[in-house]
Parts: C-alpha cells; structure tokens; sequence
C-alpha cells in the first residue's frame, strides 16, 4: 500500500488544538523509551533520543529527566539524532516527522524543515556550528537561522562529516558531495545497499561503507580496499586509537589488526545504540530488554539502569476499551493492561504465554476474558477456570481479528473469510461453505443492538448479517462513494447511527435507511481511519496518516504533531473513558489522553532504589552481586529457559556471591527481591 504524504491546507478547516475545550483541558503522554536511536555526552550528563522520547541521565547522581510533547513542548517523540553543539553546548535533537530542535537555558526551539514532508534519517553538527540533516528530501544545511537544501534529486540515506568540508554519503552506493563546488564524486564499490546503509569517514581519506545485508567496504582514497561480511552495522564509532567500532544488534565489535572481536556482549538485547568514550568506557540502550541502559564501565562491568518513564509494557499500543468496573483496558504490544483511573497507575493482566504471541484484540464481558489471536483462535480466560483455548477443529480459520457483545451476551467474531457466534458453550460459523461470499480479510465486526443485527466489514466492502440473511454493500451502492472498498472499522454513535471508516474513502454514515458518505479535509492520497470513537454528539476520527479529526456541529477540526500534544500522527485506536478522558494509542509513542475537565493524569515515574549491579559480567561463572538498599534482599537466579537454578534468601550486608561455573554458558538472570523493591540483571555464563 502506499501512502501518500503531500500535505494541502483547504480554506474550510480551521485548525486548533482541540476545538476551544483544549485551554481548559490537559494532555498526558504515557510512553517508554523502547528504542534508542543516538546517545550523546554533554559533561556529566548522558542524553539518549529514542522513538518514544527523550532522556538526560546524570551520571554522578544517577537522576532521570525525561522529556516529552506535553511538558516540554517537543515537537515530536519520534526522535532519531541527539547532538551536542560543540560551540554552545546546547542540546539538539532531530526528529523523524517534525523538523529538528535546541534546548538552550531550558527552553527548547522548533525549527522545521521549509519541506513539511521532510523525514530525517541523519543529524550532525560541524565544528563551525553548521548543522547538516540527511531527510528524504535531501541534505539540509542549517546556518545563521536559514536552510540550504542540497541534492534534493539524490537524497543520501547517511551523511559524516570530512575533515575538508565536503560530506561522506551513503546511498546504494557511497559518494562524496562538496558543498561548495555543488559538485559529487561518485566511489565504485563491490558493495551495494538495496534499502539503506551507513558511512564514517575516519580522516578525508579513509572512510567505511555498510549495507543493509550486512556488507562492510573499507576504502582509502575512494579506492575499496577491504570487504567483509559481519552482519548490518546499526552504528559505526571509532575509538581514540583509531579502531572501528560497530554496533552489530547484540554486540560491540572491535576492529583490531584487520579483524573483528567481540569486545561487549549484550546478550539478546538488541541494541540500537551505544557511545564510545576516550576513556574506554562505553554506554549502550537496547530495545528488547524493556527500556534498559547499559554502562560498560573501566572495570569491565556491565550495569544496567531502568528507564522506563511509566508503567505502560509496550509503546505500540493497537486496542483501547473501557472495563466492565469502569477503567480502561489496553493491547499493548502483546501484553494486556488495566489502567486504573483512580489510582492512575497500569496493572498487567494475565496472559497465556502461547495466546501472547499474536493477539489482535481484547475484550471483557460477562466476568471473562477474550483475546483473539492471528495464528490461535480463540482464549477466554477466567478466575475460576484460568486459560481455555476456544475454537481449534471449529472455526474455519486460526485468525480471530475482532469482537463485539450483541443483547444477549453473545460473542462475536470475525476472522479470515468468516464471522462466527459464540454463545458461552457452542460457535455458530459464517463462511463461504453456507454460500454467505465473505471475503478474506475481515476487518471489523458490530452488534446492532437496535436493529437486532451484525455489521461487518472487509477490504471488499461492508457486510450485514439479518435474520440469516448476508446483504452486501460497496461503492456500488447509493450513498457509498469509497475507494477500492477497503473498509477498516465501524463504530455507533449515541442516536445509533453506523459509521464505518475507510481506507481510502473518508467515513460512511448508515442512519437506518440510507448511506452517505463524508470525505476528510485532508483529502489528498489515502485516508487510513483506524478508529472511530463518540463523546456525546462529537465524533472522533483517526486518521492513520494525519492524526485527528474531530467532527462537530457539522464542522471538521485537526489534531496533528504540529498543532497539539499529540505525540504522533499515525494513531491505532480511540476510547472515550467512563470520566470523559480521550485515549490515543499510538503506533510506537504509547498513548496520549486528554482530558476536558482540566484534571491531569498523572505519569507514574519509575525509579528503581536498589541500583543493583552484577560484576564481573560476563563471568566464567563467579558473581557478585550488589545492591544499594539497606534491606536484605532474596536473590533468586534463573536459567535461560526460566528455570530457576539457584536461590540465595536473606542475604545480608547488600552484597552476595554465586557461583555458576558448573552451568551451561548462556544469559541468566538474577533478580534481587527486598521488601520495598525487585530488580532483574542479565548475566553472561560464558
């Protein structure tokens, strides 16, 4: 599918930030820092820019600062770069959608691309100040408070900086562009990335090339010298030595006598950034381990610092539904949350482990739980009986997409090429077996509960099920001026209303006889409505590319990165809570709420006072373990498999040792458990 990005201002929308309510009302932004992009040094202090925001971590002190949309007035969370200006020492950050940004005495300045449809792949600052952005659009130079866009019709997906001025480029093909003469050398290599790659230049003679199928091309004076095959470089340092450093998911390896060794191993953590200092020291963040930060220190320990900002498990967060005792319940990722709007604090709820691996959406009705899954039908879980697999041998597919309730407390599916009833004991299926012509990709199901019927939807069209009887609508029906057919997601408003949001069509609107269509403002390209939600009589429309849309009093407004708090514009799912708040789950920014009545949520920072290390990490086998707490502490020691191989109670004087000589090599884990706090630490057997 592709999205079209071109941005066009009509005459007839009147943007604001929430159609006046919004100076009464406050955002909060729930977001963790799950994928680090850059780490940068300024004194003291460690910033990491991340997709879901931005951190400065004091070294000394151990302090957190995090930095969002809402108290902070970034332009976007979705941050690539962050940099030190060498002359100022103010903080820079480049954003992927809204431009770049300096924090100067506390105060941060937007400063966007002229092009709003510039995305930044990479941010560096020279010597002199001058600050150059590789974007989709081309270089920008940003020089005395004005931009100079440079090849605009060969746009680099890396830039580095050469000693003589001129810019290291790495496009299929590395090349190097003088900014001066406008003129760009060519480099022929052996070596060729399909989708992206990366470059350093060591001096303005020797300089590295990588590709995104993991080749590494060494040249001096643009000729190739060396070829090796080590796996995509995510990021490529040199030590003060000269040595090359390359960031490779897992490990630092170290380029020494024409080789490459390990020199720190993360384990399975996925890193996607590190830093290298002059004093050998180095500080890595990784995404897999759930928001961690690493400091590889001068004693060759591995010590690892929480940074998780709130409780929620996972940025990507697709479904959002209020709870039956009036909370609200929310899939992130894969895991299932429970956000308690008076203590304002998340509760992880209990998931299968095999049910985890794919669930679509979730569901709370008559006392249980249902989670439907792409690849394992159907789960229902309660107190009484835990976990029950539902639907294998039954339903015609293993895909459970969407749910709803209908009056009398049945459940209702729709899958891949069927919709199916399920009354508590027995399925009712719908599939092309009984002649119904249900299409493949079922998007979205609704109970009716007026009409005593069952919408659903498709990339075909709509659906509606009465009476047995399966009617089908398109653009070939009155009313319905769609695209293609691909209908997303249906919702009903409080004067019971059906409203199906489109693809590529805008929204339909069923009143109970006829249908009628309304296209977005943004009419340009695809309308990818995600969800639909219904505060009274104002509708609120997501729309996948361009944030919010709300409709009211026949009158449309935006919400977008660049007139709200919004974290991003590509939003999954819309709930209006039982208090009136309005949720936005996001993509990879986490959710954002806002609530009218002028009462803040509260983020529930997360701080962890046992500051335990591991060391040495990694060991042959023999560990110490150290906490900062004055309590003692059980220290249980868990297999790579979760099994736990070694428990330790009551240890005392914050201080135990273990040995695990006599195990298999691999990642354990140690968690220190006190009264008051638990701490987990990776440990390497090797």
């Amino acid at each position: 599918m592709k999205y079209v990005t071109t941005r066009i201002i009509t005459t007839l929308l009147i943007v604001i930030t929430m159609a006046g309510s919004s100076k009464a009302g406050n955002w909060t932004n729930f977001s963790n820092y799950q994928q680090a992009t850059c780490i940068a040094q300024r004194y003291n202090e460690l910033w990491v820019s991340d997709k879901g925001g931005l951190l400065m971590y004091n070294t000394t002190t151990g302090e957190k600062t995090f930095y969002d949309k809402t108290q902070n007035a970034l332009p976007s969370l979705t941050i690539e770069r962050v940099r030190v200006h060498p002359q100022t020492m103010d903080i820079w950050i480049g954003t992927y959608d809204n431009g770049l940004a300096m924090l100067h005495n506390g105060t941060w300045t937007h400063i966007p691309f002229p092009t709003a449809a510039a995305m930044l792949y990479e941010m560096k600052i020279a010597a002199d100040g001058t600050v150059w952005s590789a974007t989709t659009e081309g270089v920008y130079k940003y020089q005395n408070g004005s931009f100079t866009l440079f090849l605009q019709n060969n746009a680099p997906w890396d830039i580095d900086l050469m000693p003589n001025g001129k810019l290291l480029c790495g496009h299929h093909e590395p090349f190097i562009f003088d900014p001066v003469t406008l003129s760009t050398q060519p480099i022929n290599s052996s070596v060729f990335a399909y989708g992206f790659s990366r470059v350093i230049a060591e001096d303005d003679h020797h300089f590295f090339f990588s590709t995104d199928h993991g080749e590494l091309a060494e040249f001096t004076d643009t000729t190739e010298t060396d070829t090796l095959h080590l796996g995509y470089a995510r990021d490529m340092q040199f030590k003060p030595s000269g040595n090359l450093l390359l960031l490779d998911q897992d490990n630092i390896l170290h380029e020494k006598a024409g080789a490459y060794c390990q020199t720190i191993a993360f384990g399975n953590n996925e890193m996607t950034a590190f830093l290298s200092l002059p004093n050998g020291e180095m500080w890595g963040a990784g995404t897999e381990t759930g928001n961690t930060l690493f400091h590889y220190n001068q004693q060759g320990q591995t010590i690892e610092t929480d940074i998780r900002r709130c409780g929620l498990s996972d940025n990507q967060v697709s479904r959002i539904h209020n709870t039956s005792d009036g909370n609200v319940l929310l899939l992130a990722g894969n895991n299932l949350q429970k956000f308690d709007l008076n203590t304002q604090t998340f509760h992880n709820m209990p998931v299968d482990s095999v049910a985890a691996m794919s669930i679509n959406d979730v569901l709370e009705t008559n006392g249980k739980l249902y989670v439907g899954t792409s690849y394992r039908y159907l789960y229902e879980y309660s107190t009484a009986n835990g976990w029950r697999q539902l639907g294998n041998g039954i339903l015609p597919h293993a895909e459970v997409k969407r749910f709803d309730t209908d009056a009398q407390g049945n459940l209702w599916m729709a899958g891949y090429g069927y919709i199916a009833k399920y009354d508590g004991a027995n399925f009712t299926v719908y599939d092309n077996s009984d002649h119904y012509r249900l299409t493949q990709y079922m998007r979205d199901i609704h109970c009716d509960k007026t009409r005593n019927l069952v919408w659903f939807c498709s990339y075909d069209g709509i659906f509606k099920l009465e009476n047995g009887t399966v009617t089908f609508y398109n653009d070939s029906t009155a009313g319905i001026q769609q695209y293609y057919d691909v209908v997303e997601t249906i919702e009903e408003d409080a004067n019971h209303n059906i409203w199906f949001g489109t693809v590529y069509g805008g929204v339909i609107k069923y009143d109970g006889s006829t249908f009628s269509t309304m296209i977005l403002p943004e009419h340009v390209g695809n309308q990818f409505v995600s969800d639909i939600a219904f505060d009274g009589n104002v509708m609120y429309v997501s729309d996948n590319l361009h944030g919010i849309w709300k409709y009211e009093n026949n009158q449309w407004d935006s919400l977008t990165i660049n007139n709200s708090a919004i974290a991003n514009n590509f939003v999954y799912a819309l709930n209006i809570d039982t208090k009136g708040n309005l949720w936005i789950g996001h993509h990879v920014q986490g959710v954002d709420v806002y609530n009218k009545n002028g009462l803040a949520l509260q983020v529930e920072q997360l701080t962890n006072p046992l500051k335990a290390l591991a060391y040495p990490n990694p060991s042959s086998g023999i560990f110490n373990i150290q906490w900062g707490s004055n309590e003692n502490a059980d220290v249980t020691i868990y297999s790579p498999d979760g099994k736990r191989v070694l428990f330790i109670p009551d240890s005392i004087n914050h201080l135990t040792q273990f040995d695990l000589s006599n195990k298999s090599a691999g990642i354990y884990i140690a968690e220190v458990k006190t009264k008051s706090a638990t701490q987990r630490i990776r440990i390497l057997v090797q």
